[in-house]
């Protein structure tokens, strides 16, 4: 559903900061509200300023975010003209989406405007699971599975297993290799030499009940390839085979331990039944441990099939409960571990001014450009920061281009600090600006830095280019003016990419700029052994 929310309506945030000549304004209202899982919700701010001259603006998620989406990231602003952003949001979750806006330009810093949304589930049968994550979570998934589930016998539940659930037309197929084969019963699937195979082996909990007749992790399976399987902890095969059939095989993986890799077609359905037993039962035997890290990549990567869905909800026809995990795969992005006690992270809400510095170093008196780094969080509870370059330079022994002023920073509860990037002069370079918060590195706060020094007007030999360009800002064509004869001129953009490049007559010469982006752009006139450098922008 889409929300127009025009200059004059109702305006819930505003924020403003004013500079010598102006003001900016950002204006809407980012509060979603509920949206279900499977929708798509647009809200549209705007941002206008009164500077005198037009800016260039970045925005920005102060966190990343798969639910959270920009209709624009970068973009020039004209004077008192609104600019409007489209904020898309599409839940993956039943929680609450907390994040922030940053607005940025060199004119008038950052700001930021709060967003927050609820994803809500379309039915009300995991309605107890809203906004939980960790042990609360656990707790909350695992009463739901277990106070409405019926045990069915361990031999009707291989009744329905083979007559109904995993029977398709008559047919019945092995998850291991794929083998089919045409039975309904125990004793057609005897025949066949078929059995039951127990994701979770019957070994690691004594084969007792109700967890021996629990359908979630019992699945239809070749004799032999079950015998093969044994009680071997699943896993990736690295190293020597012992046995492979249909894809699925058994070996040594990287250190050099047994384990049974499941072919494609079932490793996300085993992953999830492991999931399902030790969030039913209990970590039997330590059983997940070793395994639940491969499995977490496997349940990822092979996301429930109509397949899976279907016998998810046949399955709960009979037991009266679900695999949550199959019905939505992303409670596991809430639970750090199934197999210990799962703690929360500390990584608190925090806001970045900006995601990357991709530019120019343009040095017109000698002085160092400074970038302003804003860092801010909303918990509760002092944080350590520090912000520091990662440069690829220093790791060669050569040297460091970049620094930090103030580096390290205790903040205290619903605080901010800017730090300042002191970049040099005369030298170009490409490195990594980290984030650690109570000295871990936090991955969203990465950001890039690729800067070239320039300076406006530079002279060698104590010579220059005589020159006038205009108009600047220019629209589609610019004018240079030179008065140096066999002089070239070579255009670039801010990450360095030639857009331009050929010889000037002496006198009055037409640029066309028509194909060229919106954005500043960097010029350097070269005649003989002289350079002389110049700024555009395009309107």
């Amino acid at each position: 559903m889409f929300r127009i929310l025009y200059l004059f309506a109702l305006v819930l945030a505003i924020y403003q900061t004013s500079a010598q000549n102006g003001k900016v304004e950002i204006m809407g209202n980012a509060n979603f509200g509920n949206v279900k899982l499977g929708n798509t919700d647009t809200l549209h701010l705007k941002i206008r300023h009164t500077f005198s001259s037009e800016l260039q603006i970045k925005i920005a998620l102060g966190i990343k975010s798969n639910s959270l989406f920009l209709s624009d990231t970068s973009f020039t602003l004209a004077t008192n003209i609104p600019k409007d952003i489209q904020l898309v949001y599409k839940p993956v979750s039943n929680i609450m989406e907390k994040n922030y806006l940053w607005v940025s330009s060199a004119k008038f810093g950052t700001k930021s405007i709060d967003i927050n949304g609820q994803g809500v589930f379309e039915d009300a049968y995991y309605e107890s699971t809203r906004n939980k994550f960790e042990e609360s979570l656990k707790t909350a998934l695992s009463l739901l599975i277990s106070n409405a589930y019926k045990n069915m016998g361990y031999n009707y539940a291989r009744d329905l297993m083979y007559g109904n659930i995993d029977n398709e037309n008559g047919q019945v197929i092995d998850v291991y290799t794929g083998r089919e084969a045409s039975f309904s019963t125990r004793s057609g699937a005897n025949a066949n030499s078929f059995n039951t195979e127990h994701t979770w082996p019957q070994s690691k909990f004594n084969s007792k009940e109700p967890e021996k007749a629990d359908m979630h992790h019992l699945f239809p399976c070749d004799v032999s390839a079950n015998s093969r399987r044994a009680n071997y902890s699943f896993g990736e095969v690295t190293n020597a085979e012992m046995w492979n059939a249909g894809g699925s095989k058994l070996g040594s993986n990287q250190q050099n331990q047994t384990v049974f890799e499941v072919r494609d077609q079932h490793k996300g359905a085993a992953a999830r039944a492991m999931f399902y037993f030790a969030l039913r039962y209990e970590n039997y035997a330590n059983f997940l441990d070793d395994q639940e890290k491969v499995l977490r990549k496997w349940s990822s990567s092979f996301l429930p099939s109509k397949k899976e869905l279907d016998r998810n909800d046949a399955i709960y026809n009979y037991q009266k409960n679900r695999n949550p995990f199959v019905d939505h795969p992303y409670f596991l992005n809430r639970i750090q571990s199934l197999s210990t006690f799962s703690e929360a992270l500390n990584n608190p809400q925090h806001r970045v001014s900006i995601q990357s510095i991709i530019g120019p170093i343009v040095d017109e008196n000698g002085a160092f450009e400074r970038y302003p780094i804003a860092i801010s969080y909303d918990n509760d509870q002092a944080i350590n920061v520090n912000v520091e370059v990662k440069s690829r330079a220093q790791q060669k022994n050569r040297s460091v281009f970049a620094k930090i002023d103030n580096a390290v920073k205790d903040l205290s509860p619903k605080n901010s600090h800017t730090f300042e990037l002191s970049a040099s002069k005369n030298l170009s370079f490409k490195d990594t600006l980290d984030v650690y918060v109570n000295g871990k590195m936090m991955e969203n706060l990465s950001v890039l830095l690729s800067l070239d020094f320039v300076k406006i007007g530079q002279i060698i030999d104590k010579k220059a280019i005589n020159y006038t360009t205009f108009p600047n800002p220019f629209h589609d064509s610019f004018f240079i003016s030179c008065a140096a004869k066999f002089t070239q001129l070579k255009l670039t953009d801010p990450s360095g990419r030639i857009v331009y490049f050929g010889g000037l007559k002496k006198g009055l010469n037409e640029i066309n700029g028509a194909h060229l982006s919106t954005g500043h752009y960097f010029g350097v006139l070269i005649s003989k052994d002289i350079k002389t450098y110049f700024k555009l922008h395009k309107r």
